[in-house]
């Protein structure tokens, strides 16, 4: 049986949507796909709508997007923040939450590597320099050194990978049971996985506009739908 994967969305002011580069991978590697709406509700109920969600698929991805709303991890605007919108990262810091909680797979791009890494007390710099490409997506920009003893490293066959760059935020302090899987020359984190649950992954890149280019890349999502199936 082929996995249901949910993936999250992008929000505007009347529809929720998601890019067929995040979907396409999903699907060439086994998987299902399922959009799951950025719906937010108050208090508790979004704990509960995540859980009835999560319930029907074998595990999660949590795509790219905009700026998280710096006081879901207790600080305030330092900076000029571009795409903010408080009902997405509500819902979906609940969404990894449950699912992390659950022991779901997970797999989390870019904002979605922020998103893991706050809802498990993590914090992000505000705003970073040089990480935001002015050349094609599918382009790698720069190197990343993956650490040995990581399921990335195990995944991916690679120390050094090159990759592209379309963030303007960063993980600044790591959340509790994560440990950091990669980073750039700079020493901006790249990569995070959770210590405890056998696939739980975040990467600051773009694996989707690489998946037909960059080979490594292609392992991380055939990777992640095999953990759904449960066959790891």
């Amino acid at each position: 049986m082929k996995p249901y994967i949910g993936i999250t969305t992008g929000i505007t002011a009347s529809r929720y949507y998601t890019q067929n580069e995040y979907i396409k991978p999903i699907l060439e590697s086994g998987g299902i796909p399922l959009l799951f709406p950025s719906i937010n509700q108050d208090g508790d109920s979004n704990i509960i709508l995540a859980t009835h969600m999560l319930s029907r698929v074998e595990g999660v991805l949590f795509i790219g997007g905009g700026a998280i709303e710096p006081t879901f991890y207790g600080e305030h605007r330092m900076t000029k923040l571009s795409r903010v919108f408080k009902n997405r990262d509500a819902f979906e810091l609940a969404l990894a939450k449950v699912a992390i909680k659950e022991g779901l797979p997970v797999l989390g791009i870019c904002r979605g590597c922020q998103i893991l890494n706050i809802s498990g007390g993590g914090t992000l710099k505000q705003r970073v320099k040089s990480h935001w490409q002015d050349i094609p997506r599918e382009k790698p920009v720069h190197l990343i050194k993956i650490k040995k003893d990581t399921r990335l490293y195990d995944i991916l066959k690679e120390e050094e990978l090159m990759v592209n760059s379309l963030h303007r935020q960063a993980i600044k302090e790591l959340a509790f049971g994560f440990d950091v899987s990669a980073h750039a020359d700079d020493g901006i984190v790249e990569g995070i996985e959770n210590t405890k649950n056998q696939f739980v992954i975040g990467v600051q890149f773009h694996p989707e506009d690489l998946f037909d280019t960059v080979i490594p890349t292609r392992r991380l999502f055939t990777s992640f739908v095999s953990a759904c199936q449960g066959v790891m």
